[in-house]
């Protein structure tokens, strides 16, 4: 009996350790499989479908947005620029009335613009903000504006000198602007009584001498408030029948 017993545990030994494998055994066994299952699988070679080497960071709708964004600041620059021209093109339509003329009211009310018209009892003046009609009786002073320009205006009438064939006028001009009025010329027209030009001539004043940053020289130039004398010799035809004469007075403005 005791026989037995130990033939039985000798053949239950053998049996266990036969059915053991070793442990790295396992391992390059699951390894191999694995290897195999890698080869078998096929591999994605298509690009679309490939992960990407780097992160992306901005997704499409994100570029999406920004190129919305980008859009309406350009929109909203271009309707800045209209609007920009559109005030200038306003600008230069609507044209501010030079002011000649300062009204002085009997209640202290200083009006400044330009006197359109007159009666012996109201003045019809121009001003920024439209037309006025004032009643002389509430008028207590009227007078000039010095231009913001040069105006140059002849301070008396001309003293006249004829000849057979010629006619020479003299006499003084005065700058009542405030800017200085360069080349001064007297311009005298002769006219026959048909309204027919007969003889026109014209010559510079006496004035000053100034040289300009531009490089420009003159000496017939008038200072805000300086006078100027002038002589211009017109030469008219023999027999020619001068009925009347008109005058002007022309300049430049330099800086």
């Amino acid at each position: 009996m005791k026989i037995l017993i130990e033939i039985v545990l000798i053949l239950l030994f053998c049996f266990s350790c036969s059915s053991t494998k070793p442990e790295s055994e396992i391992s390059d066994t699951s390894e191999a499989k694995e290897d195999i299952k890698e080869i078998n699988e096929p591999k994605n070679l298509f690009i679309e479908d490939a992960e990407p080497f780097y992160p992306i960071k901005e997704t499409v709708e994100d570029i999406q947005t920004q190129v919305n964004e980008l859009r309406s600041r350009m929109i909203d620059y271009e309707e800045r620029i209209a609007s920009s021209n559109l005030n200038n093109s306003i600008s230069k339509l609507v044209q501010i009335p030079q002011l000649q003329n300062e009204i002085l009211m009997n209640n202290g009310t200083l009006i400044q613009g330009t006197i359109l018209s007159e009666t012996i009892e109201s003045i019809i003046i121009q001003t920024q903000i439209g037309q006025l009609t004032l009643d002389k009786a509430d008028i207590n002073n009227i007078k000039e504006i010095a231009s913001i320009d040069a105006n140059v205006v002849f301070t008396n009438e001309p003293e006249e000198k004829i000849n057979a064939n010629y006619h020479i006028y003299s006499g003084t001009v005065q700058n009542q602007g405030l800017e200085t009025a360069s080349f001064v010329r007297i311009i005298f027209k002769l006219w026959s009584s048909e309204t027919d030009l007969i003889a026109v001539d014209s010559a510079f004043v006496d004035g000053n001498q100034i040289i300009y940053h531009s490089g420009i020289n003159t000496d017939t130039a008038l200072r805000p408030g300086e006078f100027g004398e002038y002589v211009v010799n017109v030469n008219t035809p023999i027999n020619s029948n001068v009925q009347y004469i008109t005058r002007d007075i022309h300049w430049e403005l330099y800086k």
